[in-house]
Formats: structure tokens, C-alpha cells, sequence
């Protein structure tokens, strides 16, 4: 599974398209990703986002 880039896997960098977080590494998973790591699936790594979710495109300069 693929997940966006704002959703927090323990280990992963999470950084919601912004300069601002681009060293955050999340420290615990967010509830969904618990739900679906529960159901069974696999994650396979993150696609970007617009920074902070606040654009209908995805383009980063990260």
C-alpha cells in the first residue's frame, strides 16, 4: 500500500510537502495506519503532497 505524505509511520519521515518538517520523523504511527496495518496490508512508501494539503495539485519543492 501506498500512503500520502501525512500520515505518520513510526520510522518514516513525514513532512506534509513543507520545508518546515523535512527532518520530522514521526515518533508513533497515526490511528489509520494502525487500522490498516491491523487489516493486513503492507506499506510501501509515501507520494507527495501539496505542502500542507492546502493545493489542489501535488507539487513540493522538497
Amino acid at each position: 500500500m501506498v500512503l500520502k505524505d501525512e500520515y505518520d509511520v513510526k520510522g518514516w519521515l513525514t513532512t506534509a510537502g513543507s520545508k518546515i518538517l523535512k527532518a520530522n520523523v514521526a515518533s508513533s504511527n497515526h490511528p489509520a495506519v494502525d487500522k490498516l496495518m491491523k487489516a493486513g496490508a503492507v506499506l510501501h512508501l509515501q507520494t507527495t503532497i501539496p505542502e500542507m494539503s492546502l493545493a489542489g495539485v501535488a507539487w513540493t519543492d522538497l
